[in-house]
């Protein structure tokens, strides 16, 4: 590009002669598709090779998110004597909106709320020789790229001007981002288990973010059994949330509770979305078969009341009949419904095509039995009768490792041996908090399990028994000693 050429064309330095030399070298880099990051000297034909003006531009963000606000500083050094007439002309890439201007010296051609790609400052008779004016502007990109600033400076009665280009940031759309997680229970998923996951929509921007949807799709083979918020719709295999706002640095979260219906590998997704962006994240989930030909279960004592807990009780046997041995099982307790209304069954961990389950995280041989306490909360504390046929116990042989949870541990305060050979254990807690009970043969921990389920602390002081399966993988009275820390869960 020949410089020295389009100011000899630009005929003389006035305004107008400015005003040529602007749109040439405008039109030049335009054309060329180039981008310097320097200052440019730009002299008449015949003029003292003496600077005018000193010209640079205030440090900027390196990145910049579509709405937010964008502040930098032109400092204009006059190097010559005291003249009317100067004019900075602020020229951007691409269109903003203007949400305010100042400077130290007098300006027209800036008007509030505005929007657009230039911007004049015109410095008056109090820009002396020697002074420096600070000319800072506030606006909002609107489109995405890299935001070239291209500054100009010039005098009608000064030989020559400069033009300084810069590189002012880099803005993008994707002020808002989306993570999502599946929350899996602790124990495999089978097919029609019902499987609540958490979808998180977080704000990382600077500014608040409007109009955000967000959409998560439903996978063939997977039915929505339930969503919160409830304004979420359900449509076209799709549950669809109106977000609204959320302000910088937020987040909110919504949760879908979905059944697969067979085994297999079933991919989710979740679209964030607003006018002109979107962010997606995606998770799988492995279903395994559920699978009732391998296990049997019978009742082998009635139920009763325990007076400790005011839940009923009741043990069943489950049996491995198959050929192969069984890491974990479970077992799931059908029709209560029809056998009397309001029953829970206490120590449940999941459900299964609506109807509760108890996990042994116990391995079974052949022929290998378990007895698992059955607890249920029943109003009037009143036995029922359960057959056998209610229950279905399956092997779960994609069985997950144990991992120690995090958080943050709490002091059991009591410890007592119960007639029965349970062991009871109290301590401090926080209302409907969660908590983890972990149990050992050795006081150091070294072979930690977890029972299940986790305890909801009742109040601010909790007692929970260690009765052996499905809490624990055998009765306290089998083990030559136990050893019990409490975790609340994060």
């Amino acid at each position: 590009m020949n410089f020295d050429s389009t100011v000899k064309r630009a005929g003389g330095i006035g305004r107008s002669g400015w005003n040529k030399v602007w749109r040439a070298f405008h039109h030049r880099l335009t054309a060329a598709g180039m981008v310097f990051i320097s200052s440019l000297m730009v002299f008449a034909p015949g003029a003292a090779t003496a600077q005018n003006f000193g010209m640079s531009v205030s440090n900027t963000p390196t990145t910049l998110s579509i709405g937010n606000t964008l502040t930098y500083t032109i400092f204009v050094t006059n190097f010559a004597s005291t003249g009317e007439n100067i004019y900075v002309t602020n020229q951007l890439s691409a269109p903003v909106n203007l949400i305010s201007s100042s400077n130290n010296f007098y300006a027209i051609g800036v008007p509030s709320n505005s929007s657009g790609t230039t911007f004049i400052f015109q410095l008056g008779t109090t820009f002396q020789s020697g002074t420096q004016a600070a000319l800072t502007l506030k606006v909002s990109p609107t489109v995405n790229g890299i935001l070239t600033n291209i500054v100009s400076v010039a005098g009608l009665n000064f030989t020559n001007g400069i033009i300084f280009v810069t590189n002012l940031t880099t803005v993008s759309n994707q002020s808002t981002a989306i993570s999502d997680s599946l929350s899996f229970p602790t124990f495999p998923v089978l097919a029609n288990d019902w499987v609540t996951y958490t979808v998180t929509a977080t704000n990382p921007g600077t500014s608040s973010a409007t109009g955000l949807t967000l959409s998560n799709a439903i996978p063939p083979g997977v039915n929505v059994v339930s969503y919160r918020p409830a304004n979420g719709t359900n449509t076209n295999g799709a549950v669809v949330f109106s977000i609204g706002t959320l302000a910088a640095h937020t987040g909110t979260n919504v949760t879908l509770t979905v059944q697969p219906t067979t085994a297999g590998s079933f991919t989710f997704t979740s679209v964030l979305s607003r006018q002109g962006s979107s962010a997606t994240a995606t998770n799988l989930l492995v279903v395994s078969p559920f699978d009732t030909t391998q296990m049997t279960a019978a009742n082998v004592s009635g139920m009763t009341n325990n007076p400790q807990t005011g839940l009923m009780q009741q043990t069943v046997r489950i049996a491995n009949t198959g050929t192969n041995s069984i890491p974990e099982s479970r077992l799931v307790v059908t029709g209560l419904s029809n056998i009397q209304a309001n029953v829970v069954l206490y120590n449940a961990i999941g459900t299964n095509n609506g109807n509760p389950f108890v996990q042994f995280n116990g391995s079974l041989n052949t022929n290998q039995t378990a007895d698992l306490v059955l607890e249920y909360f029943i109003t009037n504390r009143m036995a029922i009768s359960i057959p056998n046929g209610n229950y279905q116990a399956v092997p779960v042989t994609n069985a997950v490792s144990f991992v120690s949870p995090g958080g943050t541990p709490f002091a059991i305060t009591r410890m007592t041996n119960l007639p029965s050979g349970s062991v009871l254990i109290e301590f401090q807690s926080v209302l409907n908090r969660s908590y983890t009970i972990l149990y050992a043969d050795n006081s150091a921990m070294s072979n930690a399990l977890a029972a299940v389920p986790a305890v909801i602390a009742p109040a601010d002081r909790t007692q929970w028994i260690d009765d052996g399966p499905p809490k624990t993988i055998s009765a306290p009275t089998n083990s030559p000693q136990r050893f019990y820390k409490v975790i609340q869960n994060q």
